[in-house]
């Protein structure tokens, strides 16, 4: 039993180490690991449906893998941002030779509408996660270990005890 709590508060501190960088691609893993269903459900049937529109979502998730490990946390965010990228751009082109197919009078502004729900999620959920990512790569993923924190933080009120005397 004291093995298990052991592990578990090791693992509460190792989430406490994570910053807001590493939190903002949470959602990223969430929305990449839904796109792929709601895209296979939306466009199986259709002669313009790519499996690689669902495996790079997937693959972004274990692009997520690389913010665990200390030498590598700095590049997941850019691994996941390439691959949404690549993702968004194979749904562009699925979904632009769907829309030509499907919509014979052209290409009108409430498109979206027309199109139905699994267009306007993988489009909507693609961009946010672009949008995560970039936002996470400006961001630090993990913070530094608790004892050159805990240096940093009495250095000051050493500084004003030296003064004062």
């Amino acid at each position: 039993m004291d093995k298990i709590k052991e592990l578990f508060f090791k693992a509460l501190d190792w989430f406490k180490t994570r910053r807001l960088g590493f939190w903002l691609l949470v959602p990223v893993v969430v929305l990449s690991f839904i796109v792929p269903f709601v895209y296979l459900a939306g466009f199986k049937l259709t002669n313009q449906f790519s499996g690689w529109a669902m495996a790079l979502p997937f693959i972004a998730i274990l692009g997520f893998v690389a913010a665990f490990f200390k030498p590598t946390e700095k590049y997941a965010p850019i691994i996941m941002y390439i691959l949404e990228f690549v993702s968004l751009l194979v749904f562009v082109k699925t979904s632009y030779m769907y829309l030509t197919t499907a919509f014979f009078n052209g290409i009108t502004g409430n498109i979206l509408i027309q199109a139905g729900f699994p267009y306007s999620f993988c489009t909507i959920a693609l961009l946010l996660n672009m949008a995560l990512c970039i936002a996470a790569m400006f961001l630090k993923q993990g913070r530094k270990p608790n004892s050159e924190n805990a240096e940093r933080e009495h250095t000051p009120n050493e500084e004003v005890k030296e003064a004062a005397v």
